[in-house]
């Protein structure tokens, strides 16, 4: 029976090794979609400000031509 329990217990570890591999390997997944995220994020942020600061500098052409 002690070689039996022995068995499992090392099956069990195994698994258990596993499942610590895989939850590794989905954070280091989930961190890059998290930084990729941030910076497609980044990105529209500035265009969103360039865009603004366009109109912004258009508005001021034209009430300097008024």
């Amino acid at each position: 029976m002690g070689n039996n329990m022995t068995s499992e217990n090392i099956i069990r570890k195994e698994e258990l090794q596993k499942l610590t591999d895989s939850v590794v390997r989905m954070q280091k997944d989930f961190d890059t979609v998290q930084i990729a995220l941030k910076k497609l994020i980044d990105k529209e942020i500035q265009d969103l400000e360039n865009e603004d600061e366009y109109w912004n500098k258009q508005a001021e052409m034209q009430n300097e031509r008024a």
